[in-house]
């Protein structure tokens, strides 16, 4: 069984350690997770940055797009938190 294909590329972040991959990564969402509510320029500035990085590392920017499609229930089911009264 295969989710995904391998797609082997050579690009600085390619050859990074990948402890600092790890680091990086979980840099970036404990920051996106801690901005608070409605700070959209911050959201642009995150989906800049994770596009950035798609680029460094050669990989189509579409293809960034559709594997985040999977976390797409996971967003709606967020976002209808936000619709429900009561205390947040």
């Amino acid at each position: 069984m295969t989710f995904d294909r391998y797609l082997a590329r050579a690009s600085a972040i390619h050859r990074l350690d990948p402890r600092v991959k790890v680091v990086v990564t979980l840099v970036f969402i404990l920051s996106v997770a801690l901005l608070p509510a409605g700070a959209w320029a911050a959201y642009g500035l995150g989906f800049a940055a994770v596009m950035a990085a798609a680029v460094a590392a050669r990989l189509s920017p579409w293809l960034i797009v559709r594997r985040s499609l999977l976390g797409l229930p996971f967003l709606l089911a967020a976002v209808t938190i936000l619709f429900i009264p009561g205390r947040v």
